[in-house]
This record gives C-alpha cells, sequence and structure tokens, in this order.
C-alpha cells in the first residue's frame, strides 16, 4: 500500500505543476502545399510525406535552410525541475534521430511559470515569438485568445490522421471557430466518493457508467442526476450527535461531515458547468450573457448549502474540518466532483479502498458534462515556420511520442490507442477507477468553463466579487443578485472593447 501511495504521490508531483500556471498526406514527398498566411491569404508552404501511420509526416521536403524551431515551456507544466531532464530527452531524440528530415531541428526554452505570459507577450511583440507554446491548458490558451495559428488547414494539407481522437475532444480544442490545438494531454472530472461514508450509511455507491442509473441499496432504480445526487448529500450529511438534515433536532452549527463539496477550485463558473456548459459573454465576444441553466445553478447549490445543509459553507470550507488538504481528503466531505489531478494531495491520507470515483451526473435537463481540464501545444501566429511546427508538434502528439509526453506530465492520452497501457501501467495506480476518466472525455464542456472572455483576469476577479458574497449569505435573494453580475461584467467588457 505505501508503494502504491508513493507513487500516486510521485504521479501527483508531475501533475502539479500544470496547475502552477492556473494536444500522412500528398502522395509526393516534394508536394508544395498551399496554407493560408496570417493575414489569410495564401502562402506557399512546404509539406512533407506522411507516414504509415498516419501521424505527422517522417521526412520533410528539403527546403535547403536549415530550421531550428524553439519551444516554449512555462504556460502550464513542465517548469519543475524532475521535469526538465525528461522534456530535454525528447528534444534530443528528435534532433538525434530527425524524423522531419535533416534540416529542422529543435530547442527547448522553460521560462518561470509565474514570469511566462509576460515573457511570451514580450516576445511576440518583439517579433520573436517561439515555434510551439505547451504543453498548456484552456485559460493559459485564452490569456492569448486570437494569437493562436488556426492549424485546420494543415491538419488537412498534411492529412493528420484524427481518427485516434473522440471527436468531442477534438472540438475542444476548436475556440472562437478556430482549431488552436490537438489533443495532447487530459484531465478528466468525475465525481469522487468516500466509500465508508457510503457504507455506513447504508447507500449504494453511485454509478461508474455515464447515464447508467442508481440502483439503491433496495435494488431500485432513479436517474442519475442533480437530483438523486443531493437525496444522498443529505443523508450523507451529519452533525455532531449524528443527525442528518431530514432528522429533527439536526444542528447545522455543529455539523461535522457533508454530503456534497463541490470542486476544488470552486470558481462559479466550473461548479455551474455540472448544469451544463455555458459562458457569460455571447457569441459576438462583447455583450454579457447569463445562461439560464446557470441561474438555475446558482439557486441549486445556495440552497444545498443553506437549506439543505448538504455544501459546507465557506467558513466550514475554510475551517480545519475541511481545509487540509481537502474536503474530500480530510474524511470529512463524502462527495466532490474534481479530476485526475487531484489523487495523492487531494485524497490525503485515505487509503486506496476509501475512496473510488463515479460519472458525472445529469444535469436538470438530463445532459451530462464532465468539464474538463486539458493540455495542447500551440502555434503562435506569428511563427517564421508554421507548417514544420505543424508537423513538429504532430511529431510530438503523433502515435509514438505522444504516450511518452503524457507520461512526462501525468496525463491521460488523449490518444484513445494509447489509454489502455496508460491506464493498466502499475505506476499509474492513483486509487480510483480509470475508466471512469476515459468514460467522461466524451462529456466534455463546450465551451469551455475556463473559456475566454473580455479581460479575462479582470472579469474572473468581477465574477469573484458577485459569487462570494452570495454564498456567504444564508438569506441571499438569487432572483434578486442575478441582473447584478451584468452590471459588474458589462462595464468590464466594455472597457476591454474600447
Amino acid at each position: 500500500m505505501k508503494i502504491r501511495r508513493f507513487k500516486a504521490i510521485l504521479f501527483l508531483l508531475l501533475v502539479m505543476s500544470l496547475l502552477a500556471a492556473a494536444c500522412g498526406g500528398d502522395d509526393d514527398a516534394d508536394a508544395t502545399t498551399a496554407a493560408p498566411s496570417d493575414d489569410g491569404d495564401a502562402a506557399a508552404t512546404t509539406t512533407a510525406a506522411p507516414s504509415d501511420d498516419g501521424g505527422a509526416a517522417t521526412t520533410a521536403a528539403p527546403s535547403g535552410e536549415a530550421v531550428e524551431l524553439r519551444w516554449f515551456i512555462g504556460m502550464g507544466a513542465g517548469t519543475d525541475a524532475p521535469v526538465i531532464p525528461l522534456q530535454q530527452a525528447i528534444v534530443d531524440e528528435f534532433n538525434a534521430t530527425k524524423p522531419l528530415g535533416e534540416n529542422i531541428s529543435l530547442k527547448m526554452e522553460v521560462v518561470d511559470a509565474d514570469q511566462a505570459p509576460t515573457i511570451l507577450q514580450t516576445q511576440i511583440a518583439g517579433g520573436n515569438p517561439p515555434d510551439i507554446v505547451g504543453p498548456m491548458g484552456v485559460r493559459s490558451a485564452a490569456t492569448f485568445f486570437g494569437g493562436w495559428l488556426d492549424i485546420a488547414p494543415y491538419i488537412e494539407s498534411n492529412n493528420y490522421d484524427l481518427s485516434d481522437f473522440d471527436p468531442a475532444f477534438v472540438d475542444f480544442w476548436n475556440i472562437g471557430g478556430e482549431q488552436i490545438g490537438l489533443p495532447f494531454g487530459a484531465f478528466p472530472q468525475m465525481v469522487w466518493y468516500n466509500s465508508d461514508h457510503f457504507d455506513e450509511a447504508g447507500l449504494a455507491y453511485p454509478p461508474q457508467e455515464f447515464g447508467a442509473p442508481y440502483v439503491d441499496a433496495d435494488g431500485n432504480e432513479k436517474p442519475w442526476n442533480v437530483d438523486t445526487l443531493r437525496e444522498l448529500g443529505i443523508v450523507l450529511s451529519v452533525d455532531a450527535n449524528g443527525l442528518t438534515p431530514a432528522d429533527d433536532g439536526f444542528d447545522p452549527n455543529n455539523q461535522v461531515q457533508w454530503g456534497y463539496c463541490g470542486t476544488v477550485q470552486n470558481e462559479f463558473r466550473g461548479l455551474a458547468t455540472m448544469f451544463g456548459a455555458g459562458n457569460f459573454v455571447a457569441e459576438d465576444g462583447k455583450t454579457f450573457t447569463f445562461p439560464e441553466h446557470w441561474q438555475d445553478f446558482a439557486q441549486w447549490y445556495h440552497d444545498l448549502m443553506w437549506k439543505d445543509y448538504v455544501v459546507p459553507n465557506p467558513d466550514f470550507r475554510e475551517s480545519d474540518l475541511l481545509a487540509n488538504p481537502s474536503p474530500l481528503g480530510s474524511g470529512n466531505c463524502s462527495m466532490m466532483a474534481t479530476h485526475t489531478w487531484f489523487q495523492g494531495w487531494g485524497t490525503g491520507e485515505l487509503a486506496f479502498d476509501s475512496f473510488d470515483t463515479a460519472a458525472i451526473p445529469a444535469g436538470p435537463d438530463g445532459t451530462i458534462t464532465a468539464k474538463l481540464h486539458a493540455d495542447t501545444f500551440a502555434i503562435p501566429k506569428s511563427s517564421a515556420h508554421p507548417n514544420e511546427a505543424f508537423q513538429v508538434v504532430g511529431w510530438m502528439l503523433g502515435p509514438e511520442m505522444a504516450p511518452q509526453l503524457a507520461q512526462v506530465y501525468g496525463a491521460l492520452p488523449a490518444r484513445i490507442s494509447a489509454q489502455d497501457a496508460f491506464v493498466n501501467d502499475p505506476a499509474n495506480d492513483a486509487g480510483f477507477t480509470w475508466k471512469v476518466a476515459t468514460d467522461a472525455l466524451a462529456y466534455p464542456d463546450i465551451p469551455s468553463h475556463e473559456a475566454w472572455w473580455p479581460a479575462y483576469i479582470e472579469s474572473v476577479d468581477g465574477l469573484d466579487s458577485w459569487w462570494d458574497p452570495i454564498v456567504r449569505n444564508p438569506d441571499a435573494d438569487i432572483a434578486a443578485e442575478i441582473p447584478k453580475l451584468e452590471g459588474i461584467l458589462q462595464p468590464i467588457y466594455d472597457r476591454a472593447e474600447g
């Protein structure tokens, strides 16, 4: 057991670097293919011949010019000391084997994660952009919204095979109508539950198959949805006298266990996505909108906290009862909805046989949305070598290299063909059911809960300034609070537009 936990901790040491910041061709090998330039016009670029496995081409047409591509690391994972030599090994292998031809080489550039956005912005503004940036998640990519190359034409011109990816995962990286990256690594969301709590309450565990019903201890079925989650949460919430919110005499001021504790970050967009994907900005990119199902979520979640006592209020959540190392890991919370990176640090001292994972429940309209944290590698629009950069990214994320690279970052490979080997590797035994994670990839939030919106950081702060007082006020009138968010966010959008 100690060996398994040690491996899980090593696994998470790699993964947690992600959180510090915030995936064959023409018949002729010589064929020259037109690809769009930054201004939308066609520009002649040299295209490589396809490889046998349908990944990136193995031989680039000679251009007569040596091209050294810069790989910028710092917008996500990759800056921690143990990971740097593993990334360098990938670079060394590329330069030694020359899979895309003698004229293309690769250079790694690791920068401080806290300074990475500023450094990248400075390089781009100074006419010295890198050619490849990654790995990085949606939030990091959104900070440079509009600055990434649309690789859809390069996928087509290089005949890059996408059949090894879930189509929903490919669409996940189509942002604002542009395909900014290929799927690479995934950190899917699941319901993590304390099985000991369910056993003590005489409750059956939640289902591990997406779309399957919840089957109670007597064999009765009901939909696995947010209503059932609430019902279980009430039974699993307990005060110091062993009473639940359904019992007379329950004391919410002396509560010691909570049935559901939301997510780790508890940012509104991430929480509300259980009711369905959405965004606070309209398609025009400048007008505030408040999805109706997110308005419903706000009322549901506030009721869970202050009427049903299933969700801990902020004072409890920030207390020693739940804060260390996380609500679930404290042993005082029965369910959370969070990601694969949670294992190790988030589960704390819980034994592997004391917790497991289940499917995300359906929202009120029956739609299942498992919000996704994922990484990709993007190419700045201003790269001087976009086609070569695409070919290198295609090689990195191809059938041979992508599993190795995913292991470096502790990410579930986006390539379907690589997932079985990853989840069956004893080194990746993390105490939960990996099949739930792989199945969750079919239900991503599109648009992402971390998607772009105007003045990204200021808008996040504005949303928090609205939501935090609401969850701290047991008497908050949600219907009256809903319109106030427009008054906070629309001025931020207007300033960004102006």
